[in-house]
């Protein structure tokens, strides 16, 4: 007998008839978009049915080709065996493929795949990462709300033979069941907690979610949880999360790996994690810079871009005299920053020329309440590269 691998989704208890129609709609429309992406990429898992519904239990199912699963359980075992370097990096380059297509778009507004965490990655049977199940969250989000949401989990179904093709079940749980491993809240954006906008779902979300599953597999510790190691099991994350942080790999032998891609891995991996969306780089630059498609200027340009500096304060010496136009704070704070290229914004002649004579690109920004026609002549006549109204257009001007 061949043996059949499906996705289930439970039907919670409360849900009414109403939900449940308007929910099977929803997953099979996330369905149809998956085998579209299945299509253009190696590493999005291929359905190869529609949803169904089982007469007895009233669960969804989708079959799907064959794929095994990994222990979530095992992921948070500390005394379990850590994925090896070449398994880190080949899971990184085809979890980051498949979130590409779904984020490269360029006909229609970016979609996310909103659930990304251990259960939706599986690998096929010649080791390929593929990821699973893109809308699934989004759908019981916008059907049964965010609590939903919150209390979802995502797992494997073990010790029950009969069940042996289910690789994974989709459940809404209790908000008071903290045993469970495989709970979706741990890899939800930190950023969409601390701006209670969850019902939002978006690219840069899906690029923290899959480094902390990533981070997990190289560690058995989540990224930002590692303090409390049942923090995960937690439903309301948004004070856990908020008083993580990204501290680096701990692994010696990936932080001291000779390899140059072990090693850019661990670097990436850390602008991936940050906090703030717009500090990581996205599903597509992951892909170029790890598949070595990338040149070392290109690689160089996604870091810079991306880089998390540490915040210093920089002070003039009271022995040292010199000061802005002089180019002598710019190079000083440079050194103390580890930076050998960088902009410099700054809403003054004096910044504009004390970058120039630095080397670096000067940037100028409107002061509030000034007159903008006299002073974009100003500092553009100082040897500004760009002037800008406010320091929210300076991202549009990054590569």
């Amino acid at each position: 007998m061949t043996r059949r691998y499906r996705r289930v989704i439970h039907r919670p208890a409360s849900v009414t008839n109403t939900q449940w129609a308007r929910l099977q709609e929803a997953l099979a429309h996330a369905i149809h978009r998956q085998k579209l992406l299945a299509d253009e990429s190696p590493h999005v898992l291929r359905f190869i049915d529609d949803l169904e519904e089982e007469t007895d239990s009233g669960a969804l199912y989708i079959e799907h080709e064959p794929a095994r699963v990994i222990s979530v359980t095992e992921l948070y075992n500390p005394e379990t065996t850590r994925a090896d370097e070449a398994t880190l990096v080949q899971t990184a380059l085809g979890l980051f493929s498949a979130l590409a297509a779904e984020h490269g778009k360029e006909s229609r507004r970016p979609t996310a795949h909103g659930g990304v965490c251990p259960g939706t990655l599986l690998f096929g049977a010649d080791g390929t990462a593929k990821l699973t199940d893109f809308g699934f969250a989004e759908a019981v989000c916008g059907v049964l709300g965010v609590d939903a949401y919150l209390n979802l989990a995502v797992g494997p179904r073990t010790g029950n033979a009969s069940d042996e093709d289910i690789t994974a079940v989709w459940e809404v749980l209790d908000p008071t069941d903290f045993e469970r491993d495989d709970r979706l809240c741990a890899f939800i954006d930190p950023q969409k907690y601390g701006s209670r906008t969850l019902e939002a779902f978006e690219p840069g979300s899906d690029v923290i979610a899959a480094s902390f599953v990533l981070h997990l597999m190289a560690e058995h510790q989540h990224a930002y949880l590692y303090a409390d190691p049942g923090a995960h099991r937690m439903v309301e994350m948004s004070e856990f999360m908020g008083m993580g942080k990204y501290n680096g790999a701990r692994r010696k032998d990936l932080r001291e790996s000779p390899d140059p891609q072990v090693k850019l891995w661990c670097e990436l991996i850390g602008k991936t994690l940050s906090r703030l969306p717009q500090d990581r780089p996205t599903a597509a630059e992951m892909v170029e810079a790890l598949s070595g498609e990338a040149t070392a200027e290109q690689i160089g340009r996604v870091l810079q871009r991306h880089a998390v500096l540490p915040k210093r304060k920089t002070t003039r010496p009271a022995t040292d005299p010199a000061a802005k136009p002089s180019p002598e704070p710019v190079t000083r704070a440079l050194r103390e920053l580890g930076c050998e290229r960088a902009w410099l914004v700054g809403d003054t002649v004096d910044d504009v020329r004390a970058a120039r004579a630095a080397g670096v690109v000067p940037i100028g920004v409107l002061a509030p309440g000034g007159e903008a026609d006299s002073e974009t002549e100003s500092l553009s006549t100082a040897g500004a590269a760009r002037v800008v109204a406010n320091l929210n257009e300076i991202e549009s001007l990054l590569p």
